[in-house]
């Protein structure tokens, strides 16, 4: 556990080159970062529980849980929980670039930085200036039932079932099972 206080819990899952994973609390009223950009990795919400308000390029919305989004290299975002309850919600970073460092305050700087001034769009020159060194990710929840498996080629995180909050993340071939319950994981490939 990194943090823990009454207006936010954060819990490090994964913190290795390829990806962070970490397990987010919000109160209500909570605020993230100010907005700012990626150059070199892309930025993944997912919501387990409450409503995460997430600025995304040039407006804001609500993600509810179940829901999902990625923000790739260049585009400016931050988030907040409006309330009125608390928000629990998985951030991922792929790959990693420095943050799990950062959040252990082993590290000053990483793959953050303000906003460009000119308010250009991704995918202009001017927000990444240094090609993101990776493919965009993708993501997608998978269900099994008892006794179902399936092999996962990339990361995963078991989101419900017995094994919940683990997961994989070094895995390049894998048999992800179910056992005699069902099981709903996350995979990032």
């Amino acid at each position: 556990m990194v943090r823990d206080s009454a207006e936010r819990t954060i819990r490090i899952k994964a913190g290795i080159p390829e990806i962070f994973l970490a397990e987010f609390r919000w109160a209500a009223g909570a605020s993230g970062p100010t907005k700012h950009i990626h150059k070199e990795h892309c930025d993944l919400f997912y919501v387990q529980q409450g409503s995460l308000a997430l600025f995304v390029a040039d407006g804001w919305r609500e993600l509810s849980a179940g829901g999902f989004t990625l923000v790739p290299p260049g585009v400016v975002h931050t988030f907040r929980n409006d309330g009125p309850g608390e928000v629990r919600f998985l951030n991922l970073h792929v790959p990693d670039e420095g943050f799990a460092d950062n959040l252990r305050g082993l590290r000053d700087s990483w793959d953050t930085f303000d906003p460009p001034e000119d308010g250009e769009r991704p995918g202009s020159e001017a927000i990444v200036q240094t090609p993101a060194s990776h493919e965009l990710v993708s993501v997608r929840e998978i269900e099994l039932q008892p006794g179902e498996e399936t092999r996962v080629n990339g990361h995963y995180y078991v989101l419900d079932g017995s094994s919940a909050g683990t997961g994989a993340f070094g895995c390049a071939d894998e048999v992800l099972s179910a056992g005699e319950a069902p099981l709903r994981a996350l995979v990032i490939a």
